[in-house]
């Protein structure tokens, strides 16, 4: 669907919310203020009226663009429970794709993650120190300063790929650290040991069961593991304990 108007967004939004589905975005081409613009009102929406989790998957294959709209969209979907990034087999998210791979909470690169220096074009309306500004995005997300210099040490114009030991090494593996350790930390400290236990057991099965799917089977897996937390183990995901 051509998302051309914040009725379109509506419609799309509510076109994803059916019980039985996770909503998939995909990302393609070049990354625009119009693709931020958009993806941002896409966010809003999910946010204002998914049922919870609310959820998303982004499917990335992308040859770059605006590194601060890149940022805009990884920003954007941060209040939502989970983000879930994509790079399937056979797509490729280089440039400033990587900084909307980034802010997935769990990401999977089964394609090409390529790092490029960045153009001027590439980062056109950042205020201040770009520099800066990327490091905290990414320092945020569990990158390491290493992926910045990595970046400042390619060739203008070529592409360095990055295998998926290196991705991990420099904190871009399947699990946002970052995120995580401020969840575990902030559910701690709102509803105790005890249920943050539940909710650890909760996430390594939906790491090792769910995330792997793709859209729909996602959302139903989820499902299906909150019911048998509460059977088994009569431990019940209590949206005021996690902090989005």
């Amino acid at each position: 669907m051509a998302l051309q108007s914040t009725a379109d967004v509506a419609k799309y939004v509510a076109s994803c919310l059916s019980p039985n589905v996770w909503p998939e975005i995909t990302i393609t081409g070049k990354v625009t203020r119009r693709d931020a613009d958009v993806l941002t009102e896409v966010a809003e929406y999910l946010a204002r009226t998914a049922p919870h989790p609310r959820s998303v998957e982004l499917v990335l294959d992308s040859s770059g663009g605006s590194i601060m709209q890149a940022m805009r969209i990884g920003r954007a979907f941060a209040p939502l429970e989970t983000v879930k990034v994509n790079v399937p087999k056979g797509a490729h998210c280089t440039g400033a794709c990587t900084f909307i791979f980034a802010a997935g909470q769990y990401r999977f690169a089964q394609g090409q993650i390529g790092v490029q220096r960045p153009t001027a074009q590439d980062l056109s309306g950042m205020a201040g120190d770009a520099h800066e500004a990327m490091k905290v995005y990414l320092t945020g997300n569990g990158v390491t300063p290493k992926f910045l210099n990595i970046m400042q040490t390619i060739p203008s114009g070529m592409t360095h790929h990055l295998h998926r030991r290196t991705l991990k090494e420099l904190g871009l593996g399947f699990q946002n650290t970052a995120n995580r350790e401020r969840e575990h930390r902030f559910i701690g400290e709102s509803c105790g040991q005890d249920y943050l236990n539940g909710h650890v057991m909760w996430e390594r099965v939906a790491n090792e069961q769910c995330y792997g799917q793709r859209g729909a089977f996602v959302g139903a897996c989820i499902r299906m593991l909150d019911r048998s937390m509460q059977q088994l183990f009569g431990w019940t995901r209590r949206q005021e304990c996690h902090y989005r």
